[in-house]
Parts: C-alpha cells; sequence; structure tokens
C-alpha cells in the first residue's frame, strides 16, 4: 500500500518514506554492487578467473567431441571411451560427465551445439530478402538415408551459401 502511494505523490514525504522501504533499500545495495569495480588484483578474483577459465576448457572439450561424433556419424555411445581418450592424451576433463553410460550428457551437448547452429541459420535466413534453398535425399546400398540442404542468397550485392 505506501509503495502505490508513493508512486501517485511526488512530495517530500513520499520520497523519504520511499527512501526507508525494504525494497528500496535492497536495489540500492544491488546497484552499488553493479558500480563498485572488482579489484583485479585480489586473491579471491584470480581464483575466481582460473577456475571459470578451467571449467570452462573442460566443457569446451566435451562439446567439440560431441560436435565431432556427429559430423563424422558416430553414435553418441561413443563419447565415453572418446571421453577417457582425452584424458589418456593429457586432455584435463575433470570428474564431471563420467560413467559408464553417460549417453544423456552427449545429448545435451549435442543438442546445445545444434541449438546454436539452428539459431545462426534462422537469423541468416531471416536477414535475407532472397532466398533459394535446394535439398536432395539419398539412400546408399546400406539403406541409409542421408539429406542435404544447401541455401544460396545474396545481401548488399554478395553471395553466401550454407
Amino acid at each position: 500500500m505506501l509503495a502505490s502511494n508513493v508512486r501517485n505523490s511526488a512530495k517530500l514525504d513520499s520520497v523519504t518514506k520511499h527512501e526507508q522501504l525494504e525494497l528500496h533499500k535492497n536495489a540500492s545495495v544491488i546497484s552499488k554492487a553493479n558500480t563498485t569495480p572488482q579489484k583485479e588484483n585480489s586473491c579471491a578474483t584470480h581464483a575466481l578467473k582460473s577456475w571459470k577459465k578451467a571449467s570452462f576448457d573442460q566443457i569446451a572439450i566435451m562439446f567439440r567431441t560431441c560436435h565431432a561424433l556427429v559430423l563424422n556419424d558416430r553414435p553418441l555411445s561413443d563419447f565415453n571411451w572418446m571421453r577417457e581418450l582425452d584424458e589418456v592424451k593429457g586432455l584435463p576433463l575433470g570428474k564431471a560427465y563420467r560413467g559408464n553410460n553417460n549417453n544423456d550428457a552427449a545429448n545435451s551437448f549435442t543438442h546445445a551445439v545444434a541449438s546454436d547452429v539452428f539459431r545462426f541459420l534462422s537469423q541468416f535466413v531471416n536477414d535475407r530478402k532472397f532466398l533459394c534453398i535446394v535439398g536432395d535425399g539419398s539412400t546408399d546400398n546400406s539403406v541409409v538415408k542421408q539429406e542435404m540442404w544447401f541455401a544460396r542468397t545474396c545481401k548488399d550485392t554478395q553471395f553466401f551459401s550454407v
């Protein structure tokens, strides 16, 4: 009730009442924390940055592994032994995503890569006025179906193919 009265009135009394509200105090603390520069030389800042970089590097390796599996028509069940191979080669992957049946992790990584590619292609198509899309499918002797799609467009007199 007090907050609605504060919004409707611009009197000094209303402003001071608003400053005493718990929501205003919390917003002030958050605003101050967001604008205060971090100490770049502190041990905590260096530790956090190195931890984030190490985690990022580990996840990036696993993303690349799943991307390679898909590009080479390999099953996602190969993720486990490829992960073990990466560790033997000395790539630091940590303890996350270990296990005999880790297809869920490989599926999540692959889904994230596919979503990113889909977002890129959607943006590519939506930014163009003229677009030519050609699709073709085939089946080989082992009855494996393959589909291929090709898109060609131009923007600002430059041709693009995807």
